[in-house]
């Protein structure tokens, strides 16, 4: 396979790394040619995640050749990374228009409706209350 990453990766690939790492995804079996997949992927969700629908469309076919020559384990890490960059309904959309044979994927702790999830919002709603409270003590000029 043999592909050659631009010099400015590394700290994509830090990036990169840190995510996997986080979200508890095993990567010590890797080989050379899974993360130059891998880090290809996700230079080409960063494209279709952020350009107009007529560059998202080429992307995603390129998306899906690299996809297709990913082993299975690795397929399955590349299907969660777009919504390391977009969102869920990204990842779908994205996932569908590449033409990418469907991965047995398990959900993102974070995704919405998970156990991540819902304790980022009991964070947010206690941020509000304490943000209230705050707000009703202060005396007013």
């Amino acid at each position: 396979m043999n592909l050659k990453l631009k010099s400015g990766s590394l700290r994509g690939a830090a990036e990169l790394t840190r995510w996997l790492s986080a979200n508890g995804i095993a990567f010590a079996g890797w080989d050379a040619d899974d993360w130059a997949l891998m880090f290809l992927a996700d230079e080409l969700a960063a494209v279709y995640v952020y350009s107009t629908p007529a560059r998202a469309e080429a992307t995603a076919k390129i998306f899906g050749r690299v996809v297709a020559k990913m082993r299975p384990t690795v397929r399955a890490v590349a299907y969660h990374l777009v919504a390391r960059l977009g969102n869920w309904a990204q990842r779908k959309a994205l996932w569908r228009s590449a033409g990418c044979e469907p991965v047995m994927a398990q959900l993102c702790s974070f995704a919405p409706g998970r156990a991540a999830w819902k304790g980022y919002q009991l964070f947010l709603n206690e941020c509000a209350r304490i943000q209230e409270e705050l707000e009703q003590k202060r005396p007013t000029e």
